[in-house]
């Protein structure tokens, strides 16, 4: 993660688990919290000591989908790791005739009773 985004979102993670608050009313009546919202960027909506709601600004909000983004990246390249690494000793990597002919073995030994069945009729016809 770069830096500068490792600081919004601890920036982000810090704030949100202080005491920027304002009441349901105060949110709805007034615009006092709005240059509070821009300097914390996070504010938690409450009514009666119940979260309603957090305020996130648009920078803070950039900041943790950019790293939900990261961290969905992650996942995925340590699932494609580990997939590699449980499979890494049945991977068996041949050229395109060498698998073909390991095909038509496997049909054989699956199916070439049935051909063998064929060629018995047409030499009896």
């Amino acid at each position: 993660m770069a830096p500068e985004l490792a600081e919004r979102v601890e920036t982000a993670w810090t704030q949100s688990k202080q005491s920027h608050r304002i009441g349901v009313s105060e949110f709805t009546h007034g615009r006092k919290w709005r240059p509070e919202l821009i300097e914390c960027g996070v504010m938690e909506i409450y009514d009666r000591d119940h979260t309603l709601a957090w305020l996130v600004s648009y920078e803070c909000m950039d900041a943790i989908m950019l790293r939900i983004q990261e961290l969905e990246d992650m996942l995925e390249e340590s699932s494609i790791r580990a997939m590699i690494r449980t499979r890494a000793d049945t991977a068996v990597f041949k050229n395109g005739l060498e698998a073909a002919e390991e095909a038509i073995d496997i049909f054989m030994d699956r199916h070439g009773h049935l051909i063998e069945d064929v060629e018995i009729r047409n030499e009896a016809d």
